[in-house]
Formats: structure tokens, sequence, C-alpha cells
């Protein structure tokens, strides 16, 4: 089989950073405040929250309600805002029906080189019931997409620096297309970056 290899120099200016101020977002956050320092990027925090509905209050209640889940979001995107105060970043608490048209739009106006985030590790039935934002922004982004396992210790970043990345296939010709596939050597290490499409 051919071997494809590109040689560049990557360019990450804007990295997305995707945040549910859970566990596992916490843990992603040191991984992009380091990509970031290591290639002179901005980072833009986003947090997309879909009001809860709420069946049996009157209209002003559930303005109410809304209004304080907004607020609350706020509230905790200050404490991401303090682990990026030494980076060009930018932070934003959007109110939206579903994560990917919000995760979409900002790719595009930020004009996104990499989009990062934590995964829950939901398996089965659970995965099955609540579907994976993960899994879906990682199939939908046009942008390499780095996931952060809920077994992965922050301890682990490496200073933004990969030794060593899986790329996945199946073989099919798109699969094994270069595309965004990008090579970098550093220190007699060649690293890989690749996007699922």
């Amino acid at each position: 089989m051919a071997r494809v290899e590109s040689i560049s120099e990557i360019s990450l200016k804007n990295i997305l950073f995707l945040t549910d101020f859970s566990e596992p977002s916490e843990a992603a956050l040191p991984f992009a405040a380091n990509m970031a320092r290591r290639f002179g990027s901005k980072v833009y925090a986003l947090h997309v929250f879909t009001p809860a509905i709420y069946s049996y209050t009157t209209p002003e209640l559930t303005v109410a309600a809304i209004e304080a889940e907004e607020e609350n979001a706020k509230a905790e995107m200050l404490g991401v805002e303090s682990q990026l105060s030494s980076l060009p970043h930018e932070t934003m608490v959007e109110r939206g029906l579903g994560l990917w048209e919000a995760v979409q739009q900002a790719i595009k106006d930020l004009k996104i080189d990499m989009v990062v985030l934590g995964t829950h590790g939901r398996t089965g039935a659970e995965k099955f019931l609540l579907g994976s934002v993960a899994e879906e922004i990682f199939r939908r982004a046009p942008v390499p997409v780095l996931t952060i396992g809920p077994g992965v210790h922050s301890s682990l970043h490496n200073g933004g620096r990969f030794h060593r990345v899986l790329f996945a296939t199946d073989f099919t010709d798109a699969s094994l297309q270069p595309r965004p596939m990008l090579w970098h050597s550093h220190r007699r290490t060649r690293h890989a970056w690749s996007c699922c499409i």
C-alpha cells in the first residue's frame, strides 16, 4: 500500500473549547490551554445550554427559570475564563435547542482550526438513550476534533505535544485521503493529525 505523506507546519490559530462545566470538561481544559500555548492560538470557550421545558409553570416562572439557568452558566464560565487568563481567549454562553448548530456556527464564524472537548464515556443503553454529543461533533465537524476521555488525567497533557496518534481507518478511499491529515516534524518525532469525515 502506498503511503500518503504531506509535510507541512500545523497552524492552529483558533481553538474552540466546548464545556458543559462537568468533570470531563474540566479535564479537557488543560489540553486546550496547552495546545494554545504551543501553537500561539486563541481559545474560544463555548457553553451552549438548552433551556429545560417547564410544563407545569406559568410563562413568567418559565422565563425566570431560563434566565436563572443562563446566569448560572455565565457564573460557571468565569471559572473557565480564570484558567485561560494567560492566553488570548474569549468566552461565550449561548442558548440553543441543540449543541451542533451553535458549534457549526462558531466553527464557521470564528474560523476554528480545532475543537477540544471532554467526553463522559457513556456506553451501551445510556449512550443509546442520551446519544453522544462528542460523537456527533467528531463526525460532523469539518476540522480536527480532540476528545479527552473521562479516564485521562490533566497531568498527562504533555505541553500540547503528541508522541503517538492512532489513525483509525476502514481502508475505504475516503478514509485514506490525506485531508485534513497534517504531518509535523518536531525533534525527530512525526505527529499525525486527522479528522474523520
